[in-house]
């Protein structure tokens, strides 16, 4: 399918006795030969197709409107025409024929450019659908009509392009006397036996020369009975005759203008959206993207490798830093909770055991205590034993204590401690090595103490 300014063209091609699969330019070429130098760029855009489509269907048309006018004997004046008021059984016998009566009052369907809301023209019109296609008339009886305004009637019946005028009794009538630059055809019925069983309608048709002939043809006489094949006809007829009307020059040339304007329409907003989609937009667009604004593919690709990338160099930062440091100390993360620095401070009289929570898998506490404190041994020890047991405990309880806060170092409710045993040893080495054991003229004051914290 080839769409230009002028035309669209549709049409097979046999890839048959051909080698090598035809190009771009080569398909247009054998679709029209007019085509010839022309430049294809493809359309990347996932919803081109749904604007293609609608561009396409700027030419298919589902809804009429068409004009009804009432002329009685002898008028011929487009002010006698649209001054009728009353409507003859007659009358009405056709206008039923053409399709329904409706209320406008909230109307859902084709308004045909009727008010549906403040009924400010008129209460109720005529509406069918026939072979998928919505049909409203402009009854003109049936149009709000004030004394004195001659066009208040028009302004509807004026900018159809087709009408059917209605005639009880043979009277001329000449297209001119409607003034409208819109009106470019129209079909004249003239019944016959009206409002009996045979009544019929003879039919004939008018329309400007430069529109060209349109179908069903006419049969020969041109006299149709009441039934549901003249009703056929007749919406067959004035739906012809307004596509033939369209190819006549004056609307021939409003259409090209509108085509083309269409096109461009098409083709700037398919680029835009290719390069959209690109992430290649115009330069004004860039502080959209920053802000959040969607960038295409191109550019979706890029953020989502910018975060992988991120997210790997975080990966290995935070690796980096849980890795121990070089020289064996204390990590710094222990200078707040971590061992005391000094065995004067390891001591049973200032040592606290670390706080678990409630969930925490350890042993319970009174447990855990009853192994880092030994049993009290009885009076009868010797008091050399107990002063060789009182300069060890220091020595004793630092790596329990390290032990202890390292079991307890997946609780997250307690301090980070020591990740092994290692450097736990070497910081009590640092600590021993600053702070040397105290002599042993003090033991005894000092045993004095550990005995006191014992008994509380």
């Amino acid at each position: 399918m080839l769409r230009s300014r002028i035309k669209t063209v549709h049409d097979r091609i046999s890839l048959a006795g051909i080698n090598q699969l035809p190009s771009v330019p080569q398909i247009a070429k054998l679709l029209c030969d007019d085509a010839t130098g022309l430049k294809f760029n493809p359309g990347l855009y996932p919803r081109g197709s749904q604007l293609m489509v609608a561009y396409d269907e700027h030419e298919v048309n589902n809804t009429f409107k068409f004009g009804v006018i009432y002329q009685k004997f002898g008028q011929t004046s487009e002010e006698e025409l649209f001054g009728n008021n009353e409507e003859t059984p007659a009358f009405k016998e056709f206008v039923g024929i053409l399709g329904d009566n409706i209320e406008l009052q909230d109307f859902k369907g084709f308004r045909g450019g009727l008010d549906v809301s403040h009924g400010q023209t008129g209460s109720e019109s005529v509406y069918t659908v026939f072979r998928r296609r919505e049909i409203m008339f402009h009854v003109s009886t049936k149009l709000p009509f004030t004394e004195g305004d001659v066009q208040q009637r028009k302004r509807h019946i004026g900018n159809d392009i087709v009408a059917a005028v209605f005639q009880e009794e043979a009277t001329p009538f000449v297209p001119d006397m409607i003034a409208s630059n819109f009106l470019h055809a129209y079909l004249l019925v003239q019944v016959e036996n009206p409002c009996t069983e045979h009544t019929t309608y003879k039919v004939s048709v008018t329309a400007r020369e430069d529109v060209p002939p349109f179908g069903p043809p006419l049969p020969n006489p041109a006299v149709f009975r009441k039934g549901p094949e003249f009703r056929d006809f007749l919406l067959t007829k004035l739906i012809n005759a307004e596509n033939a009307c369209y190819k006549s020059d004056k609307f021939a040339k409003l259409e090209g203008r509108t085509r083309a304007a269409l096109l461009d329409n098409l083709h700037d907003e398919l680029h835009r959206q290719s390069q959209a989609t690109l992430g290649l937009g115009q330069p004004g667009e860039e502080d959209k993207l920053e802000n959040g604004g969607h960038g295409g593919l191109l550019e979706s690709f890029k953020r989502a490798m910018r975060v992988r990338s991120h997210s790997m160099e975080t990966m290995v930062g935070s690796h980096r830093h849980r890795s121990p440091g070089v020289g064996g100390g204390v990590p710094a993360s222990v200078s707040g909770g971590g061992l005391p620095q000094s065995t004067s401070e390891c001591t049973k009289s200032t040592f606290t055991p670390p706080v678990l929570s409630a969930k925490s898998p350890l042993k319970s506490p009174v447990k855990r205590r009853s192994g880092l404190f030994p049993r009290l041994h009885s009076s009868t020890e010797s008091p050399s034993d107990k002063h060789t047991r009182s300069d060890q405990k220091p020595a004793e309880f630092c790596p329990l204590s390290q032990e202890v806060r390292s079991e307890t170092s997946s609780n997250p409710s307690s301090p980070e401690i020591c990740s092994n045993k290692e450097s736990a040893a070497a910081a009590g080495r640092t600590s021993r090595a600053r702070h040397p054991a105290p002599a042993a003229s003090a033991a005894p004051r000092e045993k004095q103490k550990l005995w006191k914290s014992w008994r509380r």
